[in-house]
């Protein structure tokens, strides 16, 4: 697969201006994107999207056929048959196909996920926000009170539930989590402490449109006293 043309994925997604991108070999001189996964399949909780980041940013990587993709993995992607376009306001490489678009480069490369805050991650997980897309960590927040003792999720039924994460400023957000994740069945954490996640979006949720993605329950370390608690 040839290099061509090498661009960030920050650069990447400013070439969005309101019309889908579709990249060809012969119309577009900008051919490659390197990035490392930052989530994948494995747990259930996506299908058919993976996300991806360098040092610029991140994106959402929609794929033609389930597979291929693994968190750590640094890879070269080939941008022609590519379509960049949103989904919902979720920017999106898609029609990604992992054997004519994908040259791995290295495996179990580590990622820090970036510290931010639900109000933060509010204001920039737009299109042209710094944060959509990302791996990130929350600090000091908790599931509502309404939520602990819940499931993430109905693996029975397989439906997607949202679960409320809040901080103790009063700020937040969704938690999304489909019933297919193998940890659909696990109840939430009722403690308070670090969240490491994904910061997707979708326009028809609350919270402007953030919905946090869990990769899996290790990520989440929340054991600490409530908000509110002596």
């Amino acid at each position: 697969i040839p290099t061509g043309s090498v661009v960030t994925i920050a650069q990447l997604r400013a070439m969005y201006q309101g019309t889908p991108i579709h990249f060809s070999g012969d119309a577009v001189a900008i051919n490659t994107v390197y990035a490392v996964v930052t989530a994948d399949e494995q747990s259930g909780n996506l299908y058919k999207n993976v996300y991806v980041q360098d040092n610029t940013g991140a994106i959402t990587l929609h794929l033609l056929n389930s597979g291929g993709f693994y968190q750590g993995d640094s890879i070269r992607l080939y941008l022609p048959g590519c379509v960049l376009s949103p989904y919902s306001g979720l920017l999106q490489l898609d029609s990604v196909d992992v054997n004519n678009n994908v040259v791995k480069q290295a495996t179990n490369v580590y990622v820090a996920p970036t510290p931010t805050t639900i109000s933060a991650l509010i204001a920039q997980t737009g299109i042209t926000g710094t944060l959509q897309s990302k791996l990130i960590s929350l600090s000091g927040v908790e599931f509502a009170s309404t939520d602990t003792g819940s499931t993430y999720a109905d693996p029975i039924t397989l439906a997607t539930i949202n679960r409320n994460l809040e901080d103790c400023n009063g700020n937040t957000t969704i938690v999304r989590t489909s019933g297919y994740a193998n940890f659909a069945g696990q109840r939430v954490p009722s403690g308070k402490g670090t969240f490491v996640g994904i910061a997707s979006f979708y326009s028809n949720t609350g919270s402007n449109g953030l919905q946090l993605l869990i990769r899996n329950t290790p990520d989440l370390q929340m054991t600490g006293a409530r908000c509110g608690s002596t």
